[in-house]
């Protein structure tokens, strides 16, 4: 197995569909691209238990936008307007 191979210090995961209109228009495959295959990469990841680090990119898309001066982080509460937010 890959992770096994290579033991990796940390995983950056960026591969999802972020595409607002195509996640609101085909619910299906936003599930199966943005959750089962994040859970995917953890359940293989899981096997080696040392990994380190997994760090999982997403969009703004899962905040509401009205702070104009300020920049969001994993503390701020989401206030997501449409179903991608469901993935983050």
């Amino acid at each position: 197995m890959y992770f096994l191979d290579r033991r990796p210090t940390a995983v950056i995961h960026c591969a999802t569909l972020t595409s607002i209109r195509k996640c609101e228009n085909d619910k299906q495959k936003a599930f199966e691209v943005n959750v089962r295959r994040t859970r995917d990469l953890l359940n293989a990841l899981d096997s080696i238990r040392d990994y380190g680090y997994f760090v999982y990119v997403s969009t703004g898309c899962v905040f509401s936008g009205d702070e104009d001066s300020h920049f969001y982080s994993e503390f701020d509460l989401l206030y997501p307007k449409n179903f991608y937010w469901l993935f983050a």
